[in-house]
């Protein structure tokens, strides 16, 4: 699994830039960005081919340092909350393989990436502090029609994950 950091994340973590990824299917691709949203940190975690996204907020500097764990936990909790069973969870994360942070995965995921967060910013509901992964939020970007890469028609992007999670089941 490949995790491209955008630039401004790339900073935010203070890390080098990363390396372009090699991995061809985008379904096994996330790009990730964070974003000042009601006056706290938040992370956008978009799936590069579908993008469906996985909103989390609250998080404190260990989970900034263990990044790929975290990610991994957010993709695991948006899929669950989504309806999806631990078994086809976990046959999703071993298909996508080993985690790798990567540079973002091209201009249509970013432009899909930036979609999701002028998405996110026209939600008034405020955020939990209790929970990391934020449930709500995640369901309201994820209900929008919209073009994505892997994608030629129009479609909500629950409904593309969905039809892409099929084909490896």
């Amino acid at each position: 699994m490949e995790l491209g950091i955008t630039i401004p994340l790339q900073r935010f973590l203070k890390r080098k830039q990363p390396a372009y990824g090699g991995m061809t299917d985008l379904f096994f691709c996330w790009d990730l960005h964070n974003v000042t949203y009601q006056g706290r940190d938040v992370l956008l975690v978009v799936n590069a081919s579908n993008r469906f996204t996985c909103v989390t907020a609250n998080l404190c500097a260990a989970d900034w340092t263990n990044l790929e764990e975290m990610v991994q936990k957010t993709i695991t909790e948006g899929l669950l909350a989504e309806g999806y069973s631990w078994e086809q969870v976990y046959c999703y994360l071993q298909a996508a393989g080993e985690v790798w942070i990567t540079k973002t995965h091209g201009r249509r995921p970013v432009a899909a990436l930036n979609r999701a967060v002028e998405r996110l910013s026209w939600m008034a509901e405020p955020m939990s502090e209790e929970r990391q992964f934020q449930e709500v939020h995640s369901r309201w970007v994820n209900e929008e029609l919209c073009k994505t890469a892997g994608f030629v028609q129009r479609g909500k992007p629950k409904d593309f994950f969905s039809a892409e999670l099929e084909q490896i089941l």
